[in-house]
């Protein structure tokens, strides 16, 4: 036979302990990227400085010639003409498809293709007209979700080519958060680079650590 401990109900508290390895991480913590190309001409923080939001950090020269950024503004322009033109078109192939879908309306509900009572007449659904109608519909349907793509294309394109003209100009970098400077990694007359990989400075939050 089994054998039985026996013993007195009682309320008691159970310890468990579990052993995990992982990465302590602080929350909030927001990296200050350069918005220019250029050279830092003057740097108002230091490392454990605390900062608020819209505090100045440094300021950039930028290096870029006359050309480069003249070239770089009309590459702007003509990415902000072309999301212009999107938007236009997305206009008219909206139009394009309410004319359609009401033209296929009204010809659904005639009397040819529908019942007094409101019951499509299948049989007469299946001729050439009404099938052409609808599809005519259905294809301006598509051509208005199609241009939907391409102005989002050609915002994407406006937001890459301003970022390169702001590259091209001088630049003062401000703090975006509330916190403390950590790994600042620039110096004064020291070369800086418009990049999103490489943050000049890091904001590090007052929260708790995870």
């Amino acid at each position: 036979k089994p054998n039985y401990t026996f013993g007195i109900v009682a309320r008691s508290d159970i310890t468990e302990i579990v052993s995990e390895t992982g990465k302590i991480s602080a929350s909030g913590i927001t990296p200050i990227l350069s918005p220019a190309n250029g050279v830092v001409t003057n740097i108002y923080v230091e490392n454990g400085n605390e900062v608020t939001v819209g505090d100045t950090l440094f300021t950039i020269r930028s290096t870029a010639t006359e050309q480069e950024k003249s070239q770089a503004y009309a590459a702007y322009l003509a990415a902000k003409t072309s999301l212009d033109v999107a938007q236009s078109n997305a206009l008219k192939l909206q139009a394009t498809m309410f004319g359609q879908w009401k033209t296929f309306k009204d010809l659904a509900e005639s009397d040819t293709y529908e019942e007094a009572d409101g019951k499509p007449k299948d049989g007469m659904r299946g001729l050439a007209e009404f099938h052409i109608s609808q599809k005519e519909w259905l294809a301006a349907e598509k051509d208005y979700q199609n241009q939907q793509t391409a102005i989002s294309q050609a915002q994407a394109a406006v937001n890459s080519t301003y970022l390169l003209y702001q590259a091209t100009q001088n630049a003062t970098v401000k703090a975006t958060a509330a916190g403390r400077i950590s790994n600042l990694s620039v110096i004064l007359d020291g070369t800086v680079t418009a990049t999103a990989t490489k943050p000049l400075a890091l904001i590090v939050g007052n929260s708790k650590t995870e």
